[in-house]
């Protein structure tokens, strides 16, 4: 078949060949060279997911821990705010068992105050009797001497 094609037309397709295997290497190493860059890019979206991930696994974490100390705080709060309230009770019961015990003691001086005044009507009650008795006693006596 080669003995029946002109040389010519023989070195047209051995040339058309050529060019055709040399595109085909060229678009064959294209080919290759974009799926290298899809691989790499496919690993690097499985590295930058993988991060995510971590860094999600991280701030859940953080959150957590968040969540804990607010709890922890807000039972502290409640805890002071309880303390508070007892004390402020215990304040407030002191007053009033203060404040019961000056009335007591209030009512107590007017007691004292009326009875030393009683005492006093008593004590001159007494010694106006003691007078008139030593008075009854002088004349008795004075009488007794006039008989």
């Amino acid at each position: 078949a080669a003995s029946l094609m002109p040389q010519a037309d023989l070195d047209r397709l051995a040339d058309e060949l050529s060019k055709s295997q040399a595109e085909f290497s060229v678009v064959r190493k294209q080919l290759i060279s974009a799926r290298d860059v899809v691989e790499a890019r496919e690993r690097e979206r499985e590295a930058a997911q993988a991060l995510a991930d971590s860094r999600a696994s991280e701030l859940q974490a953080a959150l957590k821990q968040l969540a804990d100390r607010q709890r922890q705080l807000d039972e502290a709060e409640t805890k002071l705010a309880a303390t508070g309230t007892r004390q402020r009770q215990a304040e407030a019961d002191a007053l009033a068992k203060a404040a019961e015990t000056a009335e007591r003691l209030k009512k107590s001086e007017e007691q004292l105050s009326r009875l030393k005044s009683q005492l006093s009507q008593v004590k001159a009650e007494v010694d106006a009797k003691e007078k008139e008795r030593q008075g009854l006693l002088q004349r008795g006596a004075a009488g007794d001497k006039g008989k």
